[in-house]
């Protein structure tokens, strides 16, 4: 950098810096070989494919760890678990040592997020395309502001391609990339059009991420990727899948979650989806399982589901989900929402029996919500507390969401250790509620959101009840 003299050689190095610092001289020769050590002393082949992965998200963003692991499940770096919360622990792991190896940093959330120092996205990118051999080999530009594709030219030899969080509306151009494997356009909002075609060379994808987009129906191509196996549609206004998804045989990972415009998907065909383990209904707006006259039940012959989000309208079908031991084990997000006659949900229940009692039944729950059930009064617990040596019950239960709720009035609790991974609680048009005591059973919560709730009088009321700890909203 001496020998920069004049504004503009200055202008110039800082705008390669900022758009390849691997491009800077110096970097691929001296620097990055140096930087390389601590990849290179990573302790396998997984943490490395991980720390990679990172470069595909914007630069200096703040990365959510929750995506983050998601997509190292969908791209098969993390395998061999038997439920969610173990392959999420395996995840969290491997973000702990690319800390502790200073390959990420907190993010601003720092619980929730990591990010990725500008010249240590660079070496991964760097490392990625073999040391600046093969700079065809990721395709990464993302957050950039693009307001259409790069020229398909760009994608024939590419591995991965990453195009999120830019202004992208159409695809219609034909790219001929046999050797794609992963291929995000998540947070493109505009995308509403992907041409038939658009596939039709793309023979090996196994990663596909439309979330966050406009597109309401795929090409029929999109059967025809038969090695794919993570697709994710959520918050997408998505309404109908294409027939003959079982050619999809390898399908592992089908996420619909918050697909408010959902009316019809071939539930027959995904039960016969041989790989499938993670399925994610969760908030869809299918949840009329009575009309698919086969009952939630039925995705038990889905011989290898791990995890499960599912959206229940009526409570026959509540009753039939309870009832499936295999079901309710793998179910991580449950949604209730327009479920006409639900005048109280039982959350916690000792002294009934095991298959009406929420928490006892989805040991693995993370996430529950309520949303737009008229007739729900309330959330009970009846648990008799364990005697000293007996075994407690602990859920997994994380978040909890009560939206339009107009006769909601309270959750009868107590302080049990079932509800102490609750972090956050939600809240918005439940115009029932007159306070908000019942929280303080919640020892640990980190967060309540409060909105809308035109009946509040108080949040907590005063000297009638008492906490062991504080708690921080």
């Amino acid at each position: 950098m001496a020998s920069k003299k004049t504004p503009q050689e200055w202008n110039h190095a800082i705008k390669v810096l900022r758009d390849s610092a691997a491009e800077f001289p110096g970097m691929g020769d001296e620097v990055l070989p140096l930087l390389k050590f601590s990849y290179d002393s990573l302790p396998n082949d997984t943490v490395q494919s991980c720390f990679l992965y990172c470069s595909l998200y914007p630069e200096d963003s703040n990365i959510s760890k929750e995506i983050l692991i998601k997509h190292w499940i969908g791209e098969g770096f993390i395998v061999g678990f038997n439920d969610m919360k173990e392959a999420c622990n395996h995840g969290y792991d491997i973000i702990g040592t690319l800390r502790l190896a200073c390959l990420l940093e907190s993010g601003a959330y720092e619980d929730r997020q990591v990010k990725m120092h500008d010249v240590i996205r660079d070496l991964a990118l760097w490392i990625a395309c073999e040391c600046g051999r093969k700079n065809d080999k990721f395709l990464v530009q993302a957050r950039v502001g693009l307001n259409e594709a790069p020229e398909v030219e760009k994608w024939e030899e590419t591995e991965r391609i990453s195009l999120m969080h830019n202004n992208i509306r159409v695809l219609t151009e034909t790219p001929r990339c046999p050797n794609l494997l992963t291929l995000i356009l998540n947070n493109n909002k505009g995308l509403n059009l992907i041409s038939d075609s658009f596939f039709k060379f793309m023979h090996s994808l196994s990663f596909l991420d439309l979330s966050y987009t406009s597109i309401r129906e795929l090409p029929m191509e999109i059967v025809n990727l038969v090695e794919l196996q993570y697709l994710n549609l959520s918050s997408t206004p998505i309404e109908t899948f294409p027939d003959k998804l079982e050619k999809l045989v390898k399908l592992k990972y089908l996420d619909l979650r918050h697909t408010d415009d959902l009316v019809r998907i071939p539930f027959e065909t995904i039960l016969t989806l041989p790989r499938l383990q993670v399925l994610d209904l969760y908030n869809s707006k299918f949840g009329d399982w009575e009309v698919e006259d086969w009952g939630g039940a039925s995705l038990g012959k889905l011989e290898h589901l791990k995890a499960l989000g599912i959206t229940i309208k009526s409570v026959p079908a509540l009753q039939r989900h309870f009832n499936s031991q295999k079901i309710s084990r793998c179910t991580n997000y449950l949604c209730m929402k327009e479920c006409q006659g639900l005048t109280s949900f039982p959350l916690l229940s000792s002294s009934m029996p095991s298959s009406t009692s929420t928490l006892v039944n989805m040991k693995y729950l993370n996430e529950l919500r309520f949303q737009s059930c008229i007739e729900l009064e309330e959330l009970t617990t009846n648990w008799v507390v364990a005697r000293k040596g007996e075994n407690e019950f602990y859920s997994n239960l994380e978040k909890l969401y009560l939206y339009h709720l107009p006769n909601f009035k309270m959750v009868t609790t107590v302080a049990h250790p079932a509800f102490q991974n609750l972090a956050l609680v939600s809240i918005k048009g439940c115009n029932g509620l007159k306070n908000l005591t019942w929280i303080l059973c919640f020892r640990n919560l980190e967060t309540l959101i409060l909105n809308r709730c035109k009946g509040i009088e108080e949040v907590i009321c005063g000297g009638v009840a008492t906490i062991e700890e504080s708690i921080t909203f």
